[in-house]
């Protein structure tokens, strides 16, 4: 269903939007504008014999919407920027938990692996947010931490965890203690 005459009928009133598929957000400078355009948007697509989902639709802040898992927020000098809207953070960090939980019994090998294979692709995603706060922490700004490790050499390195190659994580080897490590060079027990 191509939704041009939508598209045309907000150009030509010279509003601010963005539109993916069916998902839709109209930028206004009121609430009362706001719900002005809601209307006209009911019967924009009622003409086009199709209805406006009213549970996921709403006249609100800018701040208070998302669409396709982004959202804005005001950075100094009230410049909108992109971030990760809150709802596609929690979904991630539940499939985290979902991923590693004990009961998956499931190597760690294959474990890393698709944690990896789902954050690369989940930072690849939402690599155009300018999440607020990141500078301050030790974060690329998706919320995805850096482990600090020592390496062979005693300097200390950076390392993305969702950048490593499986088996390759520092946080993923074992540490090297007396009960691990056996006489004869052979293998620790597994």
């Amino acid at each position: 269903m191509l939704l041009d005459e939508v598209d045309k009928e907000l150009e030509k009133r010279g509003h601010a939007f963005v539109r993916y598929a069916d998902d839709c957000n109209v930028y206004v400078r009121s609430k009362r504008a706001g719900e002005r355009v809601m209307e006209l948007l009911r019967q924009l697509f009622a003409s086009l014999r199709l209805r406006v989902n009213e549970s996921k639709s709403a006249v609100d802040k800018v701040w208070n919407r998302k669409l396709l898992g982004y959202s804005l927020w005001a950075a100094k000098g009230r410049v909108a920027k992109h971030r990760v809207a809150p709802t596609a953070l929690e979904m991630m960090k539940i499939r985290v938990r979902e991923v590693t939980r004990r009961s998956r019994s499931q190597s760690i090998t294959r474990v890393v692996q698709d944690l990896r294979s789902y954050l690369v692709g989940w930072k690849n995603y939402f690599r155009l947010a300018d999440t607020p706060g990141s500078s301050a922490r030790s974060t690329n700004g998706f919320g995805i931490g850096y482990e600090r490790f020592t390496s062979s050499t005693g300097a200390e390195e950076r390392r993305s965890i969702a950048n490593c190659a499986p088996g390759d994580c520092p946080s993923m080897r074992p540490p090297e203690s007396p009960r691990t490590a056996t006489a004869g060079g052979g293998t620790p027990p597994c």
